[in-house]
Parts: C-alpha cells; structure tokens; sequence
C-alpha cells in the first residue's frame, strides 16, 4: 500500500474530497467509537496510515490517514472494492475519492468506467447514509454535521449545507 504523507501526495491519485463539516470541533480521540461503527454498518475495511499526514505544503494541521474499502454489489451480483481514503480532523471527516473516469484510466476499457462509477455511487450513498443515521448518536457531546465540503486540488470548495433529514439520491 501507498505511504502518503501529505494531502498534496494523495491529490496526485485521488481527484476530489467530500468533507463532512461540524458544527464545532471535537477531539479527534472521540471518533473511535464512530470508525468502529462505520466498519460494522458499511462492512468496511479499515486500515491506518503508519504515520500522520500534512496539510498540503505546511506540516500542520496533522491528520490520521485511513486506507478504506467499500464493499459493494456488482451488476453480476461480483463484491467490488471501491477504495477510498479518510483523514480526520477535529473539524470533521474527509474522504478522497477517485472519480470513475480516472479508475477506468487504470483499467483501459469504457465499461469499467461505467462498473466504478455506479460502484463509487453505492460506497458514497452508503457512506452518506452512515453519516446522516448514525454520526449524532455516536460522538460524544452529540455534535452535528452541518454541512458538505466537496473540493478538488485547483478548482476550490463547494459548501452545502447538511441536514440528517436530507434525501440521500443516487446519480446512476
């Protein structure tokens, strides 16, 4: 596995991050019991970065990295892998993502573009899902998302706001 040291390193192979922000900041040793349940609930796999990750050309703030699996139902009734990658911050959790165009780069065919991009959707409606069901209950002091940060490296940050009564849709 890639040792990633820096969000600048993991932009180079992950294209976009979707930032769960909260209403204020909590510990980061508060989301133990969240990881835990988010394996179990999203059957996850989830492995640690041996080290902690820069904040982009400034070695601070820090983050812990996680390596995250996903697994998901192919067309063919297959168990994908949709693989993506969690940093937490005291402000909220952030997953990279790879866009399907870029795994289908990897891959050299159309239709595996098509078999990740409805793979990719089913991990981030079930990762959303979590999110909204389940965040509250678990951290401590009951702290809100509220709101969503989608970014790329160059283009900037969208901010939308975030609900746990928000309609979850699919965009296959």
């Amino acid at each position: 596995m890639k040792i990633y040291a820096s969000k600048d390193e993991i932009y180079k192979d992950f294209t976009i991050t979707l930032k769960f922000g909260l209403e204020r900041d909590v510990h980061v040793r508060d989301y133990d019991k969240i990881l835990d349940a988010f394996a179990r609930d999203c059957r996850a796999k989830l492995s640690q970065f041996p080290r902690q990750v820069a904040n982009y050309q400034t070695p601070h703030p820090i983050s812990a990295g996680f390596f995250i699996e996903i697994p998901v139902q192919g067309d063919t009734g297959q168990e994908l892998g949709v693989r993506l990658i969690l940093l937490e911050h005291e402000t909220g959790w952030e997953f990279f993502i790879l866009l399907a165009s870029t795994l289908a780069l990897w891959l050299g065919l159309k239709v595996a573009e098509q078999i990740a991009e409805k793979a990719i959707d089913s991990a981030m409606k079930q990762t959303a899902a979590f999110m909204k069901q389940q965040w509250s209950g678990l951290i401590r002091g009951g702290v809100r998302i509220d709101h969503v940060e989608i970014q790329t490296e160059k283009k900037g940050v969208m901010r939308i706001p975030f609900s746990s009564s928000m309609r979850i849709r699919s965009t296959a």
